[in-house]
């Protein structure tokens, strides 16, 4: 009785041990460890790792074997016992397959594979897709985010959507892609005959309300006696007077021009044959030759700070914060071209971008106004180029440019290989856009809102650069937004993209103005660069922290952000 009580009491603790390794712990010394439990009714043929930082997967952990259903099994990462973090990969049959984005196998390496319904996204646009939701098309509401949280479907990229068990045996679904201009529905689409969902942008369409009643619906068709009307672009949204809606027709091909244009107020309005390839912007009520500037959203004697606000519909349009202003030490002794310190009064409050200014942004600048960007901007040498001045260095290479910065971007990401130049006409169209005082940010606000929102970057994940512990450290931008904002309500005033401001750069601060306004000169070589980027470290990331580069310079590191007064109107 005794020797048998002893034997289960060891194999009790020897089974305590055995789980604490492989599923409560997970790291060994020589390896980490995750349990994948597939409770599913399919069988996975493929499962990959690799840290969250590495975009190349590993080798198939099963080798030659398959993990069959109501099965579980362990599996060892060598070499990787430092490491906590990871993506996890499941394939089975079909092709189709899940990934476990960022799972922390130190803190649970316990990993449950369910089944259940899954479908291809394939993004064929330039646009982010933030949010996949789907539900059987016999139900009212929409289910969650199928993609999880801080995952995206970036352009050019597709991913496999799961959903839950109990959807198993259901085939017809709709689908709603969100997007930050908008939704895109696809009803009653059948996943079992073909598991794959393609958006695509098409046409541009900007309906701007110059009427007195307030606009429900807008629909679009290629020919509404023939196929009826498209879904409502408003989404169960409203469009006031004096507002604008700019969208795409994900719906149609880019080589479709002519359109029916359905507006509803308090009566329908069928605008027919609307020729989107010569004009994208429908006024309504439609009146021959006009085309209306929008309106300001915002009166500016109305602005408190605090507030956030937009002066103008439409993608171009950036939000704003309005932030005090208020006397502080800029600058430090640490380096020559910070010193002196110097007490200076920023006057406010004034507004500033909550983030910086997007590629969307500043296409529709360049569109608006046929700006040329340029073809050619400093980008940083790679491992493929091991010139005298060692990887890491940067040079002027040609075909680089705000479209292409030589790492994926697309609508949503910060505007970058964009020069102080470029800035300016971009704030002078705004001006002339919106008929107040926009500009760019001068070096002391620029400091002041700095000092406001300093911290200790290093593994923070508060700011994205080098070595600032975020998803996009050192390999590129991220997208506006994506990174939590200080204080004030701004997002990025350290890292992703270093910004241009107003002033004249000097070395130093001996003859700068103590009012917080631009330091200017006639003959100025260089504009000052304020924040750091992608590629900067954190102990860098300082709020006096400054650089500088010629007027029409262009550099994959340096985008801007804008700043206007309050209350007040442009000069005449």
């Amino acid at each position: 009785m005794g020797r048998t009580r002893t034997k289960e009491v060891r194999w009790f603790l020897g089974a305590v041990v055995a789980m604490a390794v492989s599923v409560g712990f997970g790291q060994r010394s020589d390896a980490m460890t995750f349990t994948l439990d597939n409770q599913s009714d399919v069988v996975i043929q493929r499962v990959q790792a690799g840290p969250d930082y590495d975009e190349a997967w590993g080798n198939n952990l099963l080798g030659s074997s398959v993990l069959l259903p109501e099965n579980q099994r362990r599996f060892d990462l060598p070499g990787a016992a430092t490491h906590c973090i990871f993506d996890i990969r499941v394939e089975w049959t079909n092709g189709l397959w899940r990934t476990f984005m960022g799972r922390d196998l130190c803190e649970n390496a316990y990993v449950v594979f369910d089944g259940g319904r899954g479908f291809f996204v394939s993004n064929e646009s330039r646009t982010t897709i933030a949010i996949v939701e789907a539900k059987p098309n016999f139900e009212e509401s929409w289910g969650p985010d199928r993609l999880g949280e801080d995952e995206v479907i970036a352009p050019g990229r597709e991913r496999v959507v799961m959903l839950e068990e109990r959807y198993r045996d259901h085939c017809t679904f709709d689908v709603r892609l969100r997007t930050r201009d908008g939704n895109t529905q696809y009803r009653g689409r059948n996943l079992c005959e073909d598991p794959r969902i393609v958006f695509f942008e098409g046409n541009e369409l900007t309906v701007a309300n110059d009427g007195n009643e307030t606009v429900y619906f807008i629909r679009v068709s290629i020919d509404h006696e023939r196929w009826g009307w498209g879904d409502d672009l408003l989404a169960a949204g409203i469009l006031s007077p004096g507002e604008e809606l700019a969208t795409r027709l994900h719906q149609f091909t880019e080589d479709q021009c002519l359109f029916d244009v359905l507006v509803e107020d308090e009566r329908e309005h069928v605008y027919e044959d609307v020729d989107l390839c010569r004009s994208p912007r429908l006024v309504h009520p439609r009146r021959t030759g006009v085309d209306t500037p929008p309106a300001p959203v915002v009166a500016p004697e109305a602005l408190a700070v605090g507030e956030t606000f937009r002066d103008c519909n439409g993608w171009g349009c950036p939000w704003m914060v309005v932030v005090e202003g208020g006397a502080f030490e800029r600058g430090s002794w640490e380096r020559d071209d910070e010193a002196p310190v110097t007490n200076v009064t920023v006057s406010g409050p004034f507004a500033v971008g909550q983030f910086e200014v997007s590629v969307g942004q500043f296409e529709e600048f360049a569109r608006d106004t046929g700006h040329d960007g340029g073809d050619g901007c400093y980008v940083k040498a790679g491992r493929g180029w091991r010139p005298m001045e060692g990887r890491g260095a940067w040079r002027w290479t040609e075909g680089r440019n705000w479209r292409d910065p030589g790492f994926d971007q697309d609508d949503s990401h910060p505007v970058v290989c964009v020069s102080w130049n470029d800035a300016s006409a971009y704030t002078s169209w705004l001006r002339e856009r919106t008929g107040l005082p926009y500009r760019l940010l001068t070096e002391a606000e620029a400091e002041l809102l700095a000092s406001a929102s300093a911290t200790n970057f290093q593994k923070s994940g508060r700011a994205n650069c080098r070595d600032c512990g975020s998803r996009w450290d050192g390999k590129g931008t991220s997208p506006v937004g994506r990174l939590r904002p200080d204080e004030l309500g701004l997002s990025g005033m350290f890292g992703n993209a270093a910004e241009w401001v107003a002033d004249c750069y000097q070395s130093g601060y001996s003859n700068a103005p103590r009012d917080g306004s631009a330091w200017s000169s006639p003959s100025c070589e260089r504009r000052a660069v304020r924040g750091g980027c992608w590629s900067t470290s954190a102990q860098k990331l300082r709020a006096s922290g400054r650089d500088s580069g010629e007027a029409d310079r262009r550099s994959s590191c340096v985008g801007f952000r804008v700043a206007r007064e309050v209350g007040q109107g442009v000069d005449p």
